[in-house]
């Protein structure tokens, strides 16, 4: 699709490694933003920014309507052409961000606690919902380079622009900043849109094809459902939070989410990308007489995931106590031990990704969507329980609680289905990654 993605017969190992190297330094900049933000800003003003953006990103997730994965699923399958696509992905932008304008103006600023603007809220809205539905072409294409690129530069840009820096000198407060950081939204979109365009994909209502459209709304629809309650068993809590806890204490439960949930950023891009490898081995049983094989593999999975994470968990355990003090400033005393207590929800929700990969790769989503939905009830009562009495230590524990369930249905559902036991050699021997690897690079 793109002439200068990779070299013909680039192997999918290489294609998946330089995948994970441009996600990770994604990730490493925007944990330094994230880093130098909190510190400037201090937990109360924290906790009212992260609690703006949770309100956007649900926005954002409703408005989009799952069609990332829409994109995502025929482009990678190669069924509908990436000009459709790209003429979707904006048509489709800019309607829902109409539609956002309007129902902000139709309803009290308070409905959202949005206090920045109309028409900045909106382009954020635009920025965000464009990028996912122009990245999810250029990830199903093997391209993570520019995606990830444009998103480290725009961090970038947003650290040296920060108030506390010295070249700024007081010349720009936090509320502008904030205008400048939902503009910045943008850029990452219109790069992405520009090289789709150099590369002769266009824009044209020309391309629209009745017979497309339907089944992408379809598949669209049915993965918004998933995303959704995974973003709800993921993030609801912040307003139950918000509720019961002052603003300095919603600060660094947020923070403490935050460190969670760029931790778990890799281990979604390696399950994105073993995806395709897990359904070709489905299909492979199912076309032979040997029916254990990808159970096989996604349970050593399961257990590798495990321990990465259970060793991310330690990391954090023993130099958290002093680094976040360094990292996030004084004002964050809370945050290491709610965030002890986010580690068990962190540890068991990663064991989670090659389960749902599986009912995925076999069409069983409604699996996923039932143990979404008891698991976000979980975390609902348990949260109305525990946090009134014990604030953000309740809601930690509470997460952990929800995601432990979660986990504890899908991994007895798996094994049920496919007859197997539970065995800790398993686990023991989900630590020879190299092995599981290459037997599933050998699909290819």
């Amino acid at each position: 699709m793109y002439k200068t993605v990779y070299k013909t017969g680039t192997s999918f190992k290489e294609k998946l490694l330089s995948g994970i190297v441009w996600r990770a330094i994604n990730v490493f900049a925007a944990f330094v933003f994230n880093a130098l933000l909190v510190r400037q800003i201090g937990a109360t003003a924290t906790g009212s920014f992260f609690y703006l953006l949770n309100n956007l990103f649900f926005a954002v997730l409703l408005l989009s309507m799952g069609i990332e994965s829409g994109i995502s699923f025929y482009n990678a399958r190669k069924e509908i052409s990436v000009s459709f696509l790209f003429s979707v992905g904006i048509i489709w932008s800019i309607a829902a961000s109409i539609i956002f304008f309007i129902i902000i103006h139709l309803f009290d600023e308070q409905l959202l606690q949005l206090k920045h603007g109309y028409v900045f809220l909106t382009l954020y809205v635009f920025g965000s919902m464009l990028n996912s539905f122009l990245s999810a072409i250029y990830f199903t294409n093997h391209n993570s380079k520019a995606p990830n690129l444009t998103a480290t530069l725009t961090n970038i840009i947003l650290i040296l622009l920060l108030p506390g820096m010295p070249w700024i000198n007081g010349s720009l407060d936090f509320e502008s900043y904030v205008l400048i950081y939902l503009a910045a939204a943008l850029l990452s979109p219109l790069v992405l849109a520009f090289k789709l365009l150099q590369n002769k994909f266009v824009f044209s209502f020309s391309v629209f094809k009745t017979d497309s459209v339907k089944p992408l709304l379809l598949f669209s629809f049915h993965s918004f459902i998933i995303g959704l309650l995974f973003n709800l068993l993921k993030r609801s809590d912040y307003w139950l939070v918000n509720k019961w806890c002052s603003v300095t204490e919603a600060g660094n439960y947020f923070q403490a989410s935050k460190v969670m949930q760029l931790l778990l950023l890799l281990p979604a891009l390696a399950s994105f990308s073993l995806y395709p490898l897990i359904v070709q081995s489905i299909k492979k049983d199912e076309n032979s007489s040997e029916q254990t094989q990808t159970s096989t593999k996604v349970t050593k999975l399961i257990g590798m995931y495990f321990f990465i994470a259970v060793l991310l968990g330690l990391a954090i355990t023993v130099f958290g106590y002093w680094v976040f003090p360094l990292l996030y400033g004084t004002t964050f005393s809370n945050l290491y031990l709610t965030t002890l207590f986010l580690i068990p929800g962190l540890i068991f929700f990663a064991a989670t990704y090659p389960l749902t990969v599986f009912f995925s790769g076999k069409n069983q989503n409604m699996i996923t969507i039932i143990f979404l939905s008891i698991s976000i009830a979980v975390l609902v009562v348990c949260n109305i329980i525990l946090t009134p009495k014990y604030y953000i230590y309740g809601a930690s524990i509470s997460n952990s609680l929800a995601n432990f369930v979660f986990f504890i249905l899908l991994l007895r559902r798996f094994l049920s289905q496919n007859k197997l036991s539970f065995k800790i050699s398993h686990f023991t021997n989900a630590l020879n990654g190299k092995e599981i690897f290459k037997s599933l690079v050998n699909l290819k």
